[in-house]
């Protein structure tokens, strides 16, 4: 994780690769769910959506937003207040 980028340390790229080598092994039809975890801003909406695109491009299906005592209990409260990040 990069605080500074507010990513995980798993890039969309790398989550592609996973994510095609998942089914070229996969023996059933049929999709399946992908989760990346990470840290958006709670206070822009925009670049939220900036930094979930790509991985949803990849094959996320689900983000699980970082909530965390070092991210600061005011910090997290408004986050959660905010609902979750949304693509455009």
């Amino acid at each position: 994780y990069d605080p500074a980028n507010h990513e995980p340390g798993l890039t969309p790229e790398i989550l592609k690769t996973i994510i095609k080598d998942i089914k070229s092994r996969r023996t059933l039809d049929g999709n399946f769910d992908v989760v990346v975890e990470g840290k958006t801003p709670y206070n822009n909406k925009t670049q939220s959506s900036d930094i979930i695109h790509p991985y949803a491009a990849a094959g996320a299906t689900w983000w699980l937003e970082w909530i965390f005592p070092r991210r600061g209990t005011l910090q997290n409260i408004e986050r959660i207040k905010e609902g979750p990040p949304t693509l455009k």
